[in-house]
């Protein structure tokens, strides 16, 4: 009897079921959305660096702010902040670099987003949904040599 020298792979039975990095940084983009007290539009940005989580934003008014204001009129883009910038403002609140990072978000990112993501260094932007904005935002991308990945999950 021959010895083989391959490599057998056992396959545990709950890791087939085991979600991918992308499905586990969208599920956690998604629970973080929830948080949003926009009525109409509810965002979740996940930081991501070498498999680990740096960042958490979604789309709200700033830290500790008293300001009132009605979520059901344009009034609100006056003072909310988007996910994405929540996020990197969250890791660098903590001293967190983000450079050579990834982006999950549930929408794509707007223009001012975009030319946020590209100036704090993130390389790759996964979204699922466009936002009203996206083909500018795609060019802006696509000129700076950032990858802008949209994922259907």
């Amino acid at each position: 009897m021959s010895q083989s020298n391959e490599k057998q792979t056992i396959q545990n039975p709950q890791e087939l079921n085991r979600p991918s990095w992308d499905e586990t940084y969208f599920a956690i983009a998604d629970i973080i959305a929830k948080r949003s007290k926009d009525p109409r539009t509810k965002v979740g940005a996940v930081l991501v660096k070498e498999k680990s989580v740096i960042g958490l934003g979604y789309n709200g008014e700033p830290r500790n702010s008293a300001l009132v204001f009605n979520w059901h009129t344009e009034e609100k883009y006056k003072y909310v902040i988007h996910a994405e910038v929540n996020a990197i403002a969250n890791a660098s609140r903590l001293g967190i670099n983000c450079v050579d990072s990834d982006i999950y978000i549930t929408h794509s990112p707007c223009t001012n987003c975009i030319n946020t993501l590209i100036q704090h260094g993130i390389k790759r932007i996964f979204y699922r949904k466009p936002y009203t904005d996206f083909e500018i935002s795609k060019k802006i991308a696509l000129a700076a040599g950032i990858e802008l990945i949209q994922i259907d999950y």
